[in-house]
Order: C-alpha cells, then structure tokens, then sequence
C-alpha cells in the first residue's frame, strides 16, 4: 500500500510538472497556431514565451556562428561623420566634406557621391538603408546615379510599426522613396525593399521575412490577391544572384559574429587622403556589398539581436551573409515540443527514485542532467540546425525532480522517525542514530549475521515465588518499575534491549553498532555496576513504602553470536542467540551458587 501511494505521489508529481510546463510555455503558442490568439507581448500569458525567447537567445549567443562573409561591408552615418570637423585642406578638396559640413540632414548629392565612388571602386552593390521621403536638396543628382548604374543599387521602403492593440486595416500605408528619385514609382522597381524587422515577443530580432503583405505586419491575415511587397535584404540577395523563399514566413538565420561587419565612417571615403591611405583609393570595395546606413546614437537605429544590441544596417548585414551562405535554422515543431518536455518530467523523476537516500546526489544528478540537455540542445542547433525548446522541458525535468526529491525526502524523514521511534524501544537515541545513518549495514544484519557480542543477563531471584502471593496489580507495577530502570541503564550505556523473558533483561553490545570488543565488554560491566546500584535505590524506597525488595543476578559474557530478525510471518523481532546468549544466561545461574549478583566470563575479564 505504501510503495502504491509512493508509485502515485511521483506519477502526480511528473505529470504536474508537465501541465505547469505546458501551461507557461507551450499552450500559448498552441493557442496562437490553434485559435488565432494574438502574440501580444503585453499579456500575461505570454510571460512564458518571452522567456523562452530570452533563454534561447542565451543558447545563440555561445552556439557556433555563420563564418563573416568578406564580401560584406558596412559604411557608417557615424558621430564623426555628423560632427563634420574636418580640416580645412581636406574639405577644400572634397565636394562630398563640404555638403557634410552643411549639416544633418545632409543633401542627396551626398549619397549620389558615395554610391559613384563606391562602384568606381568595384562595388558589386550599394544598398541605402535609409529612407528618402519628401524631396530635398540634391535628389536630381541622386536620380542621375540612380539611372547610371541599373541593378546596382538598392533603397529602402518602410513598412510603419502599429501595436497590437491598433491592428487595424487603415493604417497609413508602406513609405518608399520620392518620386523625385524614382519617377515611376517604387512599388514595382526591384531597386526597392522594406527594411522592416519583426522582433519576437521579447523584442529581439531572430527571423529575416523576405517577402511580406502590409496586414501580416500588423498581426493581421491577408486579404485575397494582396500584394506582396520584398525585403531589403531580398532584394540584395536577387542582385547578388542568390535567391530566397518565396513567402512570408519567418527565416531564422545564424548571426555571425558579434564584431562582423565594422563600421566604416562615411567621411573615410569623401576625404580624398583617407581614401587613399586606409582604403586604397577603393581597392577593399572591389566585388563588394555595401550597406549604408546610420550607426550614430542620436539617429536611434539599434535593435536587440541574440548578439546584444547592433545597428539596423549591420542587422541587415548578418541577414545578408546568412541568405549568401544558407546559413538558416529551423525552430523544434509543436510535437517535438511536448515529447522532449514529456521526456524531461520522466527523467526529472529518475534521481528522486534512484538516489532516494541521498538528496544532495540526486539534486546534482538533476543539475548535470540540465546542463547535459542545454549541451545537447547547443550541440543539435551547431550541427543539425534545428533550435529545440529550452524551458519547458528544463522546468519539467527540475519541476519534478525538485518536487520528487523533496518529495522522497520527506518520506525517508518520516520513515526514519518512524523507525527510530522503534528503535529506541529497544536501543539508545545515540545508538538509533547510528543504527539510521548506517542502514544498509543493519537491513544486511536483521537478515542474519554471525559477529562478536557483549550479551548481558539479569534476573530476580525468587520471583516466581514472590509473584504466587503479591497483589498482582502491585506487583506489575513494581515490576514495571523496576523493568524500566534497568532498560534505561542500557539504553545509557548504548546498549541494546534484546528481550524481555518474563523478568530476566537481556541487554547486547554489538548487535546493531559496535564500539570495538573491549568497549563493549565494558559497557555491558559499566551498565552491570549501575544497576546493581539502581536496584538498590529501589529497594530503599520500596522498604520506606512497606513493599517487597528484589534481588536478581547477572551474567556477562563476550563471544560470537548469531543475530537477525527471527520469528514467524506474522510476529518477528531483532534476538541474538547461540551458544553466547546461552552462556551468558547460565553465568547468572551461578551468581545463586557463588552468593554474588555479578559473575563475569574469562572473555569480558580479558
């Protein structure tokens, strides 16, 4: 009946931690793939994927990266750039200085001039993640660029955020660039792609979407034959000859690493000797993909990535080298989802069944299990490309091995005080002890054990007779009493109660926890001693109450003796017996014959 209580208490124990896990991290997104439930960050429920989102990130961040395409490079609106404080030789030689002199926002012409020097250079592409709204100053010259260089150079759409709350089908639409740069329109150039990311609930960017209908980007399905509008990023790829997948979901790809992809101010490439010595007159931008774009604090365009937080263009960049290099991971489905997290609960409980009698071995067994499955996880998203799921399964395995072990714990605690209750009936609290933190010693010594022993016998003399006439309430009383003081003698001596035989005690040394044959021996004498000197106590207050005085004889020896727990199915009990206890019982036979109260075996005297 109990080990079926246990069974049940671990079963409820595994499957709690389960719903818990499946509550907090997975039924949210059943609901949003199920039901159509929002992800909206701002509810509670979604705690749980937030995290998960957080968690995962942490597995990204040491996983292995993609290799830094050397193709790629980032050209920076920079604070030195904005700053403009430059020398007065280098701004007299370069139209491009003096318009970033006249301040932000600089004039198109500026642009015209990088994008000329840049493919003068060799530049395969050069992609604007900037966007050029309204007309301003310059935009004829930019246009000219634009028109001399075709299949060249990409520019930015932007599709506007909108919270979840304001979902709605009415929102202004996607911005492009001026029809002062492109006359006929930007919707159908491939010269233009929105530059818009969407972060995870936890507001950081994992996932490219090369392709994207303005309902999708507010949460919303699209309405039959809505257009399709490509990513910046898309759109670089196309030109570069690599293609990308043809729809609107997400793509999470493989950041390379944290320092990919350094900015290069803008003002490098205007100034005619920076030019020259740090970039060879363009000889580092032959072949290359350029990005330009703001890395400047005060223009804000800095988003969270698993790599901390990084420009939008180098963001880009990293989308970029992934699309270039197929450097993409597949998230763990649904079902993989509840099997590892079903696993994880069943495995959680392992270490509280396994390691029962030793909580702190099953707690750090539960720990390497955990970082054994965050090693598995980091090991099949660096070879397999596939992220599996993190909390859920670690909540589940640590929910129901914490909960199992304690569990198990308070079992064993109740068990051990259960049995040491029992114990010290027959034993001292300090022997009990001794007897509880070597278990396995005992449980292999009641099943039968042959060992060394000091077995002390006491019995009254003459009680037979007493009894025959006393007042038997009287004397069952006084025989309790006097029972109990003698128990109590071994029990201080840590000596162990073998039995009761009518009114002879018979106490042993080294049954259950032994001290050594010599210290034994003098236990058993020590306790002999005391309760002669006990007995006499009694008998002094027996006499002032009028009432019969005992007298009794015992007999000590030391040898080997069999002892375990004997009895039948229905009754059995921990005794020793053999030729020692019989010995021991015939020495106190001779205490009547020696007129003594004590006779010692050649044994416990050595």
């Amino acid at each position: 009946m109990a080990d079926r209580r246990r069974t049940a208490a671990l079963a409820g124990i595994c499957l709690a931690a389960f719903a818990a896990a499946w509550t907090l991290f997975l039924l949210p997104h059943a609901a949003h793939t199920w039901l159509g439930l929002a992800a909206d960050p701002e509810r509670w429920w979604w705690a749980g994927p937030k995290f998960e989102g957080r968690f995962q990130d942490q597995l990204l961040g040491v996983g292995r990266p993609a290799p830094e395409d050397p193709r790629l490079r980032f050209v920076a609106i920079d604070a030195g750039s904005l700053a403009a404080d430059f020398l007065p030789a280098s701004s007299a030689s370069s139209r491009g200085l003096q318009l970033l002199e006249a301040g932000w926002p600089w004039s198109r012409e500026v642009y015209a001039l990088l994008a000329e020097r840049l493919l003068e250079a060799g530049a395969r592409i050069v992609a604007f993640d900037l966007l050029f709204g309204p007309p301003r100053d310059g935009d004829d010259r930019f246009r000219e660029v634009l028109a001399a260089h075709p299949g060249r150079i990409v520019l930015a759409a932007d599709m506007p955020p909108v919270s979840y709350s304001q979902a709605i089908p009415d929102q202004p639409t996607i911005q492009g660039p001026s029809r002062t740069l492109l006359p006929d329109g930007w919707e159908e150039d491939p010269r233009v792609g929105f530059v818009n990311f969407w972060p995870e609930l936890h507001g950081v960017i994992r996932a490219v979407r090369f392709r994207m209908t303005l309902p999708e980007s507010r949460g919303l399905p699209p309405d039959l034959g809505e257009p399709r509008y490509t990513a910046f990023s898309a759109r670089i790829l196309a030109l570069a000859g690599q293609q990308t997948p043809d729809d609107t979901a997400p793509h999470p790809f493989r950041y390379q690493s944290r320092n990919a992809y350094r900015p290069i101010p803008v003002y490098e490439l205007l100034d005619p000797a920076l030019w020259a010595s740090n970039h060879g007159n363009g000889e580092g931008f032959k072949d290359a993909i350029v990005v330009v774009g703001p890395s400047a604090p005060e223009l804000q365009d800095f988003k969270e990535t698993p790599l901390g937080t990084l420009e939008g263009p180098r963001i880009h960049l990293h989308a970029i080298g992934a699309g270039l290099q197929r450097a993409f991971y597949r998230e763990a489905p649904g079902w993989l989802h509840l099997l590892l997290t079903a696993v994880a609960a069943l495995l959680g409980i392992v270490p509280a069944i396994r390691l029962r009698h030793h909580p702190i071995l099953g707690l750090c067994a539960l720990l390497g299990t955990a970082a054994a499955y965050f090693g598995t996880a980091l090991g099949v998203y660096n070879s397999g490309d596939l992220l599996l799921p993190l909390s859920a399964p670690l909540v589940a395995l640590l929910g129901s091995g914490i909960f199992g072990i304690g569990y198990e714990f308070s079992v064993e605690q109740r068990e051990k005080a259960r049995v040491r209750r029992i114990f010290e009936s027959y034993v001292s609290r300090n022997v009990a002890r001794a007897i509880l933190d070597n278990r396995d010693e005992v449980l292999h010594a009641l099943g039968g054990t042959r060992k060394p022993m000091a077995l002390l016998f006491s019995d009254l003399r003459g009680f037979t007779g007493l009894s025959e006439h006393a007042d038997p309430v009287e004397l069952v009383a006084q025989l309790n009493e006097y029972l109990g003081a003698m128990v109590d003698i071994v029990f201080r001596h840590d000596g162990t109660l073998d039995k009761f035989i009518g009114d002879a005690v018979m106490g042993v040394w080294g049954n259950l926890a032994s001290q050594g044959p010599r210290i034994d021996s003098e236990q058993a004498v020590r306790a002999a001693l005391d309760m002669r000197d006990e007995l006499a106590r009694l008998n002094a207050g027996w006499r002032a109450q009028g009432r019969r005085e005992f007298a009794f004889g015992i007999g000590i020896h030391h040898g080997e003796a069999v002892f375990g727990n004997i009895g039948s199915e229905q009754k059995k009990e921990p005794t020793a017996i053999g030729d020692a206890v019989n010995l021991a019982s015939r020495l106190e036979g001779l205490t009547k014959i020696c007129g003594v109260d004590i006779v010692l075996s050649d044994a416990v005297e050595e």
